[in-house]
């Protein structure tokens, strides 16, 4: 499976941030500009290390910090059904 937005979820950029909209819901759920940075990357290049690479390229985080912030924010959105994904598609190699 790929990573994908959820059945009726609307990506909207808003300045440096971006907004999830489940639109039979109504319900949204907002990201700051490395969540959707984050969020981007992994939908654009469907590779979790080529994303982490990117965001390692983009913002001064350590790598292990960057796999953990996208642990959580891809369950948060899973959970919500906001991102559909197979949960062993977020491995990371440690870079430790």
């Amino acid at each position: 499976m790929t990573f994908a937005l959820g059945p009726d979820v609307l990506l909207q950029r808003v300045g440096s941030g971006a907004v999830l909209l489940q639109a039979r819901t109504g319900q949204y759920y907002e990201l700051n500009d490395s969540g959707a940075d984050l969020l981007q990357f992994v939908l654009e290049t469907q590779d979790v290390e080529t994303a982490l690479n990117r965001m390692q390229d983009t913002y001064a985080a350590a790598r292990d910090d960057l796999a953990a912030d996208l642990k959580v924010l891809f369950a948060d959105l899973k959970e919500a059904g906001l991102l559909l994904f197979d949960a062993e598609q977020l491995n990371v190699e440690d870079q430790g």
